[in-house]
């Protein structure tokens, strides 16, 4: 998850760069090296896109400072225990702490 978050942050850094360098060619036509710098990050910016995208439901929801991801959501029935995280994750452990399961359930809504 910290990747995802990682390749969000350089995503955005990436974009601004490129549409900063577009806005500075499009008042300087001339200027040889930036014609060559605004291809290079329009690169960079779709490689990283389609680095991102296989993880982008994984980027982490901010979370509160005492309470983590999971606050009062585990349950258990004695055999098993299950969470909610607010990542958009559901697990289900045993009571050994085997994971038996986890689901994707909702990409988070960062309010």
């Amino acid at each position: 998850m910290e990747k995802a978050a990682t390749l969000s942050k350089n995503l955005a850094a990436a974009r601004r760069d490129a549409r900063a360098a577009e806005n500075k060619l499009s008042k300087s036509q001339g200027d040889a090296e930036l014609k060559a710098r605004v291809p290079e990050l329009k690169e960079k910016v779709a490689r990283l896109r389609v680095e991102l995208k296989p993880m982008g439901h994984y980027v982490l929801a901010r979370k509160h400072d005492t309470n983590g991801y999971s606050s009062a959501t585990p349950v258990t029935d004695s055999d098993y225990v299950w969470a909610v995280y607010s990542t958009g994750v559901v697990v289900c452990y045993d009571i050994e702490g085997n994971l038996q399961w986890a689901r994707y359930i909702e990409k988070p809504h960062d309010n």
